[in-house]
């Protein structure tokens, strides 16, 4: 029967503490990102995000024909 007043009581202080307000003024400001250390796949992904850039130009290019011909095609009123 003893247990159930200490886990009471731990489980109520550490509630009591979790809610406590903070002065968040005295935290710690957050340090910037700091740079990424060298791998060797750095080139490969400079690689793919360059080739993911030349994709989406390529996509919007051919949508941008694709409208183009539509256009054309469309009989006139």
């Amino acid at each position: 029967m003893r247990i159930y007043p200490l886990a009471l009581a731990v489980i109520l202080g550490a509630t009591i503490c979790g809610c406590s307000k903070t002065d968040k003024s005295s935290a710690p400001a957050p340090t910037p990102p700091q740079q990424k250390d060298k791998t060797v796949f750095d080139t490969q992904l400079q690689a793919l995000d360059k080739a993911k850039g030349v994709e989406g130009t390529l996509q919007l290019e051919s949508q941008n024909l694709k409208m183009s011909i539509e256009k054309q095609e469309a009989p006139s009123q």
